[in-house]
């Protein structure tokens, strides 16, 4: 079960970086187990010797399938979450606008509104990530733990331009 779950997270995610699926959405702090609940599903996963696949490195395993070059589209990825990081939106659309970040239906004159939904998602992401590290210290960590992925850029440009068009309409 737990393969077929990784499977399905990853096609997924595969079907959202091509744009026919939406992205699904991370249900940390939304859904919560019970210690004994967790232990049990430990304790029987053990049993059978199951791993856990790491959910979370999904997006760099399908990277090596999409045959993107990789180390462009990282270093475009982390300018941008820099970019947000500075708080200027014209410099995080710039960053957005770099061909190897894969971004596509940008649109330049939504830059405050892509910029503040981008800072938002980011600010989340990191809480979360900082509150998981603090439950489990011991956790594998990664750098897009706290960073935002490109799928996840892409998703909340998506969510921007659906919404600036609802608007328009």
């Amino acid at each position: 079960m737990p393969r077929c779950i990784y499977c399905i997270h990853a096609l997924s995610l595969y079907l959202f970086k091509l744009g026919l699926a939406p992205q699904i959405q991370d249900l940390y702090g939304k859904v919560d187990f019970t210690e004994e609940e967790i232990n049990n599903m430990k304790s029987e996963l053990e049993k059978y010797g199951i791993q856990m696949p790491a959910f979370s490195k999904i997006g760099g395993i399908l990277a090596n399938e999409l045959s993107v070059d990789e180390a462009a589209l990282h270093a475009a990825v982390i300018a941008i979450n820099e970019a947000i990081d500075h708080g200027v939106p014209e410099g995080t659309v710039a960053a957005m606008q770099n061909p190897n970040a894969m971004l596509v239906n940008l649109d330049s004159s939504s830059a405050r509104q892509y910029h503040d939904t981008l800072y938002q998602a980011k600010g989340e992401k990191v809480a979360n990530s900082r509150k998981r590290q603090m439950e489990n210290a011991d956790a594998e960590r990664d750098i897009y733990d706290e960073l935002l992925t490109q799928a996840e850029i892409q998703g909340n440009v998506n969510k921007v331009n659906v919404s600036n068009a609802l608007n328009a309409g």
